[in-house]
């Protein structure tokens, strides 16, 4: 019983380790900027952190997916944060504005990281004034019209009652 425990024991420290090497790989490749390198380490992170966390039933998985055509571990993660990631930045891109995201991804581009969050501050400050701006036009508008609709109600009550 005891071997077991110390072999199982031993795979989760190497799978800790796996992890940590990962894990200190995507940090060195962000540092250099090389983005993709950066992600695909990141999730190779997230795939031995999974490894471990589920006491290795994704290698039993993985063996599975082989034989059946289903798609692996890393193939499933990498779909899911590809389109998480593509539904955060389309909603920021949309929040922030073309201009200001451009602007934001020159600066982020040339390491003016500061400057490049100013940019996409700016833009979502000026999304959020045109929204405001619009709703206060809207409100203001159904406000007028249902003044119109009362007066026109009341000018109509008017000339039955006074025929």
């Amino acid at each position: 019983m005891s071997e077991g425990l110390g072999a199982e024991a031993a795979e989760d420290v190497v799978g800790v380790a796996e992890t940590a090497v990962s894990a200190a790989g995507a940090v060195a490749h962000a540092a250099e900027g090389d983005w993709e390198r950066a992600a695909d380490g990141a999730l190779d992170t997230s795939e031995h952190a999974l490894g471990v966390a589920s006491l290795g039933v994704t290698d039993v998985y993985d063996a599975v997916a082989h034989e059946t055509g289903l798609p692996s571990v890393h193939d499933a993660l990498s779909e899911v944060t590809h389109v998480a990631g593509d539904a955060l930045g389309d909603g920021l891109f949309d929040l922030v504005g073309a201009d200001q995201s451009h602007q934001a991804a020159v600066d982020f581009d040339d390491g003016n990281i500061l400057s490049g969050i100013g940019h996409m501050a700016e833009g979502a400050g000026e999304t959020i004034e045109n929204a405001v701006a619009q709703g206060a036009h809207d409100v203001g508008a159904a406000v007028s019209d249902a003044a119109d609709s009362v007066e026109q109600g009341v000018e109509e009550f008017w000339n039955q009652a006074t025929e």
